[in-house]
Parts: C-alpha cells; structure tokens; sequence
C-alpha cells in the first residue's frame, strides 16, 4: 500500500498536518478518550475523518491525500513522509493522537507492522509504519520512512428479522 501510496502521491495535493499535541503514555487507551470525543467517533463525516488523519500525523511531512475511485466519499488513503525511518514510538504517538479524536485500537498493535483502530460502527483505519519501499525511493528523494494510513466507511448489511423487518448486520472493512 505505501509504494502505490507513493507513486501517486505526486498527483495529489499536499497537506500540512496540523496540530503539535503531546502524545499520551503508551499503554493508553481510547477509555481515556472525553465522552464528547467518544460521541463524535460514532459519526463522522468523511471532512471529519481526514482532519483527523492529518492531526494523527502531525510530525510527520508531505501528508498526500488519494481518493479511492473504486469507492468515492467511502475510502481515503493517506501518506505521510519522513526524513527517518518511524518505529513502534512513532506508531503509538500516532494511535494515541487517534484516541484524542475518539478512535479506538480495534485488536492487537503489532510491533513493526500497525494497528487497526475504529470510530463507532462506521469508520476503520489501519495505520502502518516503515522504510520507503525499495520500488519507490528513486520518488521519494531524501525522505526514509512513511506513516501509510487507510480509512474505509463501513455500511452494515441488513438481514432478515423474524418479523419480516431488517436489522443491521456488522461488516469487517474493506481495507486498502
């Protein structure tokens, strides 16, 4: 996902990430979270979801929006650069500025690989870090690592009830 992240990057625009917040001890949890930023987690705008993709990256340059085609308003993938390679620190500095908005680790963070975190019902991310992909350090200049974020709205199927009427059913997202 970063090398194709990457290799378009360059068609899309460029955003500052805003925000300098301190992160929060590591360990934390999104229970920590204030119940505003809890309430607003349950319905997010896609506006909402990449301001907040932006403010999750703050420390990190070059933030580059891309548009799924294949899923417009639902999917948005980001990438941010950086001048060294970003590790597990850098990655829960990124997950506690999640939970500050009112996202929550979804499972296990795994060293070296990332995390899965969730808004209510309707938002995924997965949030990834590491070295500029060997495909694509020619593109990416001076710049050694990446900060690879992917966010999927997800619409829950309706079934059958009983009584004839339809209740939403949980799906997994679609990640990027």
């Amino acid at each position: 996902m970063a090398a194709a992240a990457l290799l378009f990057g360059g068609c899309a625009g460029a955003d500052t990430p805003d925000g300098q917040g301190t992160p929060k001890a590591k360990g934390t949890t999104s229970a920590g979270a204030s119940p505003a930023a809890k309430a607003e987690a349950r319905e997010k705008t896609l506006a909402q979801v990449r301001s907040d993709l932006r403010f999750a990256a703050a420390g990190f340059k070059e933030l580059n929006f891309l548009e799924a085609p294949e899923r417009p308003g639902s999917q948005v993938h980001a990438v941010a650069m950086s001048r060294t390679v970003p590790g597990d620190a850098e990655l829960q500095r990124v997950i506690s500025r999640f939970e500050e908005r009112g996202w929550r680790v979804d499972g296990e963070v795994e060293a070296g690989a990332g995390a899965f975190l969730k808004a209510g019902d309707e938002w995924r991310v997965i949030a990834g870090v590491g070295p500029v992909p060997k495909e694509a350090r020619a593109k990416a200049g001076s710049y050694r690592g990446t900060l690879v974020l992917g966010a999927s709205h997800v619409v829950p199927r309706k079934k059958p009830s009983s009584d004839g009427s339809t209740l939403p059913v949980p799906t997994q997202p679609t990640l990027p």
